[in-house]
């Protein structure tokens, strides 16, 4: 498995600038953003299809032609320290993402 943390994100936080462990915390985020453009109209065939089917998600998506719904516009990393990260992000959310981790 390559490394999730190399020397060249070894950079200051994005959001507050100063080193990602001056919290003393040996943790950090690194966060890949990307933007998307969707397909709008992909996306109203596709729940069109759905609700043919009676409202069966699983069925429509076998029957669907549909495979993208959208471009990628935009990617960037993001490295994040951990006292940001725990206060820029909901609560729930957080639990959300820490929990994806153990699963």
């Amino acid at each position: 498995m390559p490394p999730v943390f190399t020397r060249d994100d070894m950079k200051p936080c994005a959001n507050c600038g100063k080193g990602v462990m001056h919290s003393g915390l040996p943790l950090a985020w690194k966060l890949k953003v990307e933007r998307v453009g969707i397909n709008a109209q992909a996306i109203q065939r596709e729940h069109g299809l759905e609700m043919m089917m009676g409202g069966n998600v699983a069925l429509a998506r076998v029957f669907s032609p549909e495979r993208d719904f959208g471009t990628l516009l935009s990617s960037k990393s993001l490295i994040l320290c951990e006292p940001c990260v725990m206060s820029a992000l909901p609560p729930q959310l957080m639990m959300s993402m820490l929990s994806e981790e153990e699963g």
